[in-house]
């Protein structure tokens, strides 16, 4: 018969602090990815809007505001949610620390800030930006 084996509460804080740490890299990549594309979209919506060719077509400009408008209310999501994921991992993991360690010692770094240079507030008013942005670009495609 197999005897079942569970892992010590170093290993659990091991994997805990790992989990912090993927989020964290995942939630920034996805920003990354985020700012290139609407970089992109925004890029062709110049692009279209600058051709004397091209200015009647405001078809092509539509979609390129729909897609900045779509993405950016998705990423804002993204953005809070992994927030709050973050926020559970740091919690499990400072629970597990018996002594002071680094998610209690970073805690009041976290909390202290202002608002505004919190990474969930970057994470969702960033895109939340970029949705007014492809929002008044949608608006002026509209007046042409």
């Amino acid at each position: 018969m197999l005897q079942e084996s569970y892992p010590d509460d170093n290993t659990k804080y091991q994997v805990a602090a790992s989990s912090v740490f993927q989020a964290e890299n995942v939630r920034w990549a996805r920003l990354n990815n985020f700012l290139l594309l609407e970089s992109i979209l925004a890029v062709a919506w110049v692009a279209v809007h600058s051709n004397d060719s091209l200015k009647s077509e405001v078809w092509l400009l539509i979609p390129i505001c729909i897609l900045g408008i779509w993405f950016g209310i998705q990423w804002a999501g993204l953005g809070y949610r992994s927030s709050k994921f973050i926020d559970l991992f740091h919690a499990h993991a400072e629970k597990m620390e018996t002594d002071i360690g680094p998610f209690k010692l970073s805690r009041n770094q976290r909390e202290k800030h202002w608002r505004i240079f919190k990474s969930t507030f970057i994470l969702v008013e960033v895109p939340v930006l970029f949705v007014v942005l492809f929002s008044f670009l949608l608006f002026v495609s509209l007046i042409l």
